[in-house]
């Protein structure tokens, strides 16, 4: 690591997969006051070529009203013109317990749209909401997947960091393609103090 760079913290994260034809999501939450840096990965594409990318936060917000527990449906966040929120987006919401409920979003805008995955615990209004986008927007870290061939990186002091500190990230495998049973085989990242 460079000057004044220091290891806070490790997490790992094991093997994941979907059925074919459902993207493969991994989130990977912050911690409050370090940066998210990916230390080490092993993707799998299955039997045909995919991509997979490291999806970092484009832009950050709250809560515009509370959120119950278990809720999904007409949430509103606070006003942001860019980027554009829209289906099949990705976006986190820090819940009241403190965990990082990460989901997609099933429709509409940052005034009235809904989850495709309901949380879990209750989120306030003021909450922070880190909204990813979709996978093909800039900003992402792609990474080309060969045919029945696992790609491996790893990197002391991080391949690829999240923008702030504070901030979570995602791994996201498209598994797409027809027969492609593709997976995640692990992800590991460093959390620094820059």
């Amino acid at each position: 690591m460079g000057a004044n760079v220091y290891l806070e913290d490790v997490q790992s994260y094991g093997y994941k997969t979907e059925t074919t034809g459902t993207g493969i999501v991994q989130g990977i939450v912050e911690k409050a006051g370090k940066r998210t840096a990916i230390r080490a990965y092993g993707i799998s594409p299955g039997t045909l070529t995919a991509n997979a990318f490291f999806m970092q936060v484009l832009t950050a917000t709250t809560t515009a009203a509370a959120i119950a527990s278990g809720g999904s449906l007409a949430l509103s966040l606070s006003a942001t013109t860019s980027p554009v929120l829209a289906s099949n987006d990705y976006i986190a919401l820090k819940q009241d317990n403190g965990t990082t409920h990460f989901s997609k979003i099933a429709t509409g805008t940052y005034q009235n749209f809904s989850l495709s995955t309901a949380t879990t615990d209750t989120v306030a209004a003021g909450n922070t909401a880190w909204f990813f986008g979709a996978s093909s927007d800039t900003g992402h870290f792609k990474i080309v997947l060969t045919a029945s061939t696992q790609k491996t990186g790893a990197l002391d002091g991080g391949i690829f960091y999240a923008p702030a500190k504070g901030y979570p990230m995602i791994a996201y495998h498209n598994n797409d393609a027809a027969g492609t049973d593709g997976s995640i085989d692990y992800v590991t990242v460093d959390y620094i103090n820059k």
